[in-house]
């Protein structure tokens, strides 16, 4: 009995498998190859008849990835498809992922009769994934290596990230402030910081500020706000990175040097009018 009548879709498997788009194989119950649409072939090397009746192991890239994609063919029997991401060896020994969409074809009474492995080369994604994943590192690095405090918002002012520089000036740390404000803002800052966030969201332009932060033990600081919007590819809005540098000695010092202009000041005056 063919496959065809097996699965009791002769015509409408035959447009699926050489109407696709992807790289079909379909194989018996024993993962015996049966056929293959020219796009496959033109994928992995092999015309149809040099595979055909050979298990399907022959193009993968080992005998560990044919038992793993056959043990999920085995755990998703009641399902009628599943998708996967296994390793394939072409002809010419290359090896590549390939994201690989299993179908299973059933007779009248609903009994797996054979299967349909719609395959897709997916170096290039895979490559950009390890390189946004590369990018991703080195930010992280670069976050966790900043002297200031640093937060990224997202579009709800909620942090998703903090840097260890924040938790150790105002001593949160991110699973305590995560899926909330951060509650740091003095009653007499909130409508100026509810102003500049306004601003950088309507302008797009990085907004810098001096204002007042408390610390979880409830310790004033001064600090000056840099923040900016982050952008999607889009030119969306997603939320916004913000420095908070702990300016409070900075300010302290600069009140005793008026202190000390006043004080020399008015001993020099006083020197002069005695004189």
């Amino acid at each position: 009995m063919s496959l065809e009548t097996r699965a009791d879709s002769g015509s409408c498997l035959r447009c699926l498998l050489y109407g696709s788009a992807g790289s079909p194989l379909v194989a018996d119950t024993d993962r015996c190859i049966i056929d293959c649409n020219p796009a496959f072939e033109s994928l992995f090397g092999y015309s149809l008849q040099e595979i055909q009746g050979k298990k399907t192991s022959y193009v993968y890239e080992s005998e560990s990835e044919f038992r793993e994609l056959g043990k999920a063919l085995q755990e998703h029997y009641v399902d009628s498809s599943f998708l996967m991401t296994v390793l394939y060896k072409k002809k010419s020994g290359e090896v590549f992922p390939g994201e690989t969409g299993a179908f299973y074809l059933r007779d009248s009474n609903g009994e797996v009769v054979g299967f349909i492995g719609v395959i897709r080369d997916v170096t290039n994604w895979k490559l950009a994934e390890e390189a946004l994943r590369k990018r991703e590192e080195h930010l992280q690095a670069i976050l966790q290596a900043a002297s200031d405090p640093l937060v990224v918002y997202d579009s709800d002012g909620h942090p998703q990230y903090i840097n260890p520089a924040f938790t150790q000036v105002f001593g949160w740390t991110f699973q305590e402030l995560q899926g909330q404000r951060i509650p740091f803002v003095p009653e007499d800052e909130k409508e100026t910081t509810m102003a500049k966030i306004r601003e950088i969201y309507q302008t797009g332009v990085p907004v810098t500020f001096d204002t007042t932060r408390w610390t979880k033990d409830q310790r004033l600081l001064d600090i000056r706000v840099s923040a900016a919007i982050i952008r999607s590819s889009l030119d969306e809005h997603h939320g916004m990175v913000v420095i908070l540098s702990d300016i409070t000695e900075r300010k302290k010092m600069e009140v005793d040097l008026r202190r000390s202009e006043r004080y020399y000041r008015t001993i020099f005056e006083t020197t002069e009018a005695s004189t």
